[in-house]
């Protein structure tokens, strides 16, 4: 999750997100070198599973990862449940331990690319973008005359400026872009945990699809913007992260009144509604046991 996350936090300035091939460009930098072997049984006294993620000096390794976890690190895009399909019954069976490592310091970017690469070439993986109707979360406006909520605005004359002198600092900067909790963002904007309540916290001056984006990497589906607002909007939403994924399936489920799903409808105006909708997924063609290190 944490390179979709951070994906949000730069798409706070920068343009809407976009569907990721899903192939490796020609270009792509391949890990140095890698080893990858069939995991032991679980220990039933305990055991860590990791499903895989970078670590200091270019190195990236998983632990007991399934090769359905591997494909959501992979591909970021499809990491919500029914968004990859197809395969054999293992996939989400057998578990692999990988240790791989780059040269530098790869973006989370190159690191999915080279993590493509290493399941074709070792997994003999083929895939392909296939539309398909997948069940998400539609984001809508909860009224029927429109009226939004009181924390959910066209945005200010000065909240566009800041947004406009975000983008160009940016857009100047020389190296990797990088943020900090001290930072103050565009719009009062505002992405973590609130100190003081607990509660997380989302707020800036963004485009509905890009409110859409954000609260899909905190949620179990695909959220779509289908509000049919355009333009920027000034949001400030708050809602507690857990009572969230407890919930799980919609506001009326959210007795305490603190999930998402109560906290869009009641703080915003819009509402997520479950929907079966056709989107993008990634079809696997062809996957085997990993040949030997």
């Amino acid at each position: 999750m944490w390179w979709k996350f951070a994906a949000f936090v730069v798409a706070l300035t920068t343009t809407a997100p976009s569907a990721q091939s899903s192939q490796p460009g020609p270009d792509v930098v391949r890990f140095e070198v890698a080893s990858v072997k069939v995991a032991p049984p679980l220990d039933a006294a305990g055991f860590m599973v990791r499903p895989g993620s970078p670590e200091p000096g270019g190195r990236w390794s998983a632990r007991n990862s399934t090769m359905l976890m591997l494909l959501q690190r992979a591909f970021a895009d499809y990491d919500k449940p029914g968004m990859i399909v197809g395969g054999p019954d293992w996939l989400n069976e057998r578990r692999f331990d990988i240790e791989a490592r780059a040269v530098g310091s790869p973006t989370p970017a190159q690191y999915q690319q080279m993590l493509r690469l290493l399941l074709a070439d070792r997994f003999s993986l083929k895939t392909r973008v296939e539309p398909m109707p997948v069940e998400v979360y539609s984001l809508i406006v909860a009224r029927a005359d429109g009226r939004l909520g009181p924390r959910l605005r066209p945005a200010s004359p000065k909240c566009l400026a800041e947004l406009e002198a975000e983008r160009v600092r940016i857009a100047n900067l020389k190296g990797p872009v990088s943020f900090s909790s001290d930072d103050a963002q565009p719009c009062a904007g505002a992405t973590g945990v609130q100190r003081n309540s607990g509660l997380l916290r989302l707020a800036g001056g963004e485009t509905l699809a890009h409110v859409a984006f954000g609260l899909e990497v905190f949620m179990d589906k695909r959220v779509v913007d289908q509000t049919g607002l355009k333009g920027i909007y000034e949001y400030d939403l708050e809602f507690d992260w857990n009572a969230t994924r407890a919930t799980a399936l919609a506001p009326a489920d959210d007795a305490a009144g603190g999930s998402v799903f109560t906290a869009v409808q009641e703080q915003l105006g819009l509402k997520l509604e479950r929907r079966r909708e056709t989107l993008d997924v990634l079809v696997i063609d062809a996957v085997a046991m990993p040949s030997e290190n």
